[in-house]
């Protein structure tokens, strides 16, 4: 079980002696997109202990932004006592969980982000919980709320004293931080919002299909309806990829979106809530998926509606 005098001292060493103490030094693990983000805004505050990534293309992108990096848990030296993870699926966070009980690590908080179920999550927790580590179930939300710049928002859900502890880890590479209440919370939400953006993107799709059909320039739609009650933040960000038929580089890859449909549905299943809309544009991704590259952007799925005969 976690001991209070060990939370005690950690607490204690960020009152006393600032934002630079050992006791938030951090080990980010997953080093896509989001893990290096992360990782980044955490070295220019001084927490960043190590990047943790056994995937050549993630630890060539950290190493690129000056990120040290090792290939493994066993292999880090010194993580210090907090871990943010952005792993890839259930089977990474099972690997790693696996690796913090059997190994000799510091980390005593896991600051878990993965696009993972929340079942999945919750069994991790107990895992770890057995050998004194504490887990959060969070979710990172970049928004574009100053134009040009990536605002980052951390939801978080579990203890709230752990959130307490970690928190000034999570306020150096996060505009705000939001406690949600109960473990597997954030994990939700997360899926409630990209519900919202697979069905946006579709509706983008097939409205760009529409005016490609009437001979209206898709990218003169883009632009005109942008800033109307017509507008999105899907229009906005995939509409100029689907009018260019361009969908490299990817913000948010076809697979992923895939991914987050299946995670939704279930989520959906679970609470017993209708998702017509989420049905029938789970067709369309799937069907995406399945002719076309999962790497490109989620846009592409304007690709398969532009093959598609009319329909009633």
């Amino acid at each position: 079980m976690r001991s209070v005098a060990a939370d005690f001292t950690i607490m204690w060493a960020i009152t006393v002696t600032g934002n630079h103490s050992p006791a938030l030094r951090t080990a980010v693990i997953g080093l896509g997109m989001q893990g290096v983000l992360i990782a980044q805004r955490l070295s220019r505050a001084g927490h960043l202990s190590v990047g943790i990534d056994n995937d050549s293309g993630g630890t060539a992108l950290a190493a690129g932004y000056g990120i040290p990096v090792v290939t493994s848990l066993a292999d880090a030296r010194d993580t210090g006592p907090i871990a943010i993870s952005a792993l890839a699926s259930v089977e990474a966070l099972n690997t790693l969980c696996a690796q913090l009980v059997n190994g000799n690590s510091a980390i005593r908080y896991l600051v878990e982000t993965s696009a993972v179920p929340v079942a999945a999550k919750g069994r991790a927790r107990a895992f770890l919980d057995a050998v004194g580590i504490t887990m959060l179930d969070c979710t990172i939300i970049e928004t574009n709320a100053r134009p040009g710049q990536r605002e980052v928002v951390v939801c978080t859900s579990g203890p709230e004293f752990a959130v307490e502890t970690v928190g000034p880890v999570l306020d150096a590479f996060s505009e705000r931080v939001e406690y949600l209440g109960e473990f597997g919370t954030a994990t939700a939400l997360r899926l409630v919002g990209n519900l919202m953006v697979a069905l946006n993107n579709a509706v983008v799709a097939e409205a760009l299909t529409l005016a490609r059909r009437l001979d209206i320039d898709p990218e003169l739609v883009v632009g005109l309806l942008a800033r109307t009650a017509a507008g999105s933040g899907q229009l906005e960000t995939r509409g100029p990829m689907m009018a260019a038929a361009n969908y490299n580089p990817p913000s948010a890859s076809l697979g992923m979106f895939l991914n987050e449909v299946d995670l939704i549905t279930d989520l959906a299943d679970a609470a017993a809530s209708p998702t017509p809309l989420l049905n029938s544009a789970a067709v369309l991704y799937r069907a995406a998926g399945s002719v076309l590259d999962q790497d490109l952007d989620g846009s592409a799925i304007h690709e398969l509606y532009a093959k598609l005969p009319p329909m009633r």
